[in-house]
């Protein structure tokens, strides 16, 4: 069971379901989506608790390893935020609280003596699916062009297929692949990222992932993780592919997409980028239909006096 603020508690799988009794009343937020806070979890630092009818985190940075708070949730919005902040301070932590969704987060008044600020690194990249699943339009010419490259040159000895994570087969060459993707990309790929993609691949049990896999000349070239969820949205965890084949990732996500409109999706969450300008260029190309934004909470500093003339320094 989630314990009431001030007490935490280390995130167990076991509170999946009550984590998302909480954050299913409000738009999926990757940050707090189960799967991502399970995955992302690799130093076991993770924490939750309950404040005001919110779910209150002790979170790590997906970079940096640093810990912050954050909540999601909005009842007693200038409350809980004051309450985690003091809570950080006493904690020896930082003053200020990460990954606010905006549903939270627009409703903090000027008068709470609270500072909003927009962090846009983290903002989530939302997509409506009919457009990625057929490129359609001018905007999406170059992913479209790109998608045709690949179908001209690799088309015929390639196949999509939905993964399956527990055969061992499978296991293997989904960590061969990112064995090539690092050897390939050298720093764009952390440790942190590696591990976390082992975490969801582990996950034992009912749960709504999906794992698609992109074979060319039966050699598994790509893969997605999604996730599937409840309304008409799914996120998209991860991706890696094979970069000697030009086009790959354009047409890795149009199959995907097409799969998972199929299965009745229409919005998918694509995560954010983290303030890395290839991440970010590589998301902006595919033309969000919008963001979920998120926001740092910090105290408003104190108005400074006016110096009295001749006041001695």
């Amino acid at each position: 069971m989630i314990p009431i603020f001030p007490e935490f508690k280390k995130l167990e799988y076991s509170d999946k379901s009550e984590v998302e009794e909480i954050t299913r009343k409000y738009y999926p937020y990757s940050d707090f989506n189960f799967i991502s806070m399970w995955s992302w979890n690799i130093l076991g630092k993770i924490e939750i608790s309950k404040i005001n009818g919110n779910l209150a985190t002790l979170f790590t940075d997906y970079i940096t390893d640093e810990p912050f708070y954050s909540f999601i949730g909005n009842n007693k919005v200038v409350e809980t935020a004051i309450s985690l902040i003091d809570f950080s301070e006493e904690m020896g932590d930082d003053a200020q609280l990460k990954l606010i969704p905006e549903v939270a987060a627009e409703k903090i008044s000027t008068e709470a003596g609270l500072m909003v600020t927009e962090d846009l690194d983290n903002f989530d990249y939302m997509y409506q699916l009919e457009k990625l699943r057929t490129y359609d339009g001018n905007k999406l010419r170059g992913r479209r062009n790109l998608s045709t490259r690949f179908q001209k040159g690799f088309l015929k000895n390639s196949y999509i297929k939905i993964l399956n994570p527990i055969d061992m087969d499978e296991r293997k060459e989904i960590f061969g692949l990112l064995e090539t993707w690092v050897s390939m990309k050298k720093t764009d790929i952390n440790e942190n990222e590696f591990e976390a993609i082992k975490r969801a691949m582990n996950i034992e049990g009912p749960q709504d992932l999906v794992f698609v896999g992109l074979f060319i000349n039966e050699i598994l070239s790509g893969f997605v993780i999604n996730e599937i969820l409840k309304d008409e949205h799914v996120i998209l965890h991860f991706e890696k592919a094979d970069l000697n084949y030009v086009g790959v990732y354009s047409y890795l996500m149009q199959e995907n997409a097409k799969i998972l409109y199929n299965f009745g999706k229409r919005v998918l969450n694509y995560e954010q980028d983290l303030g890395l300008p290839g991440l970010r260029l590589a998301k902006k190309a595919y033309y969000p239909s919008h963001y979920l934004k998120k926001y740092i909470i910090s105290r408003r500093p104190l108005p400074q006096l006016p110096k009295i003339e001749g006041e001695s320094v």
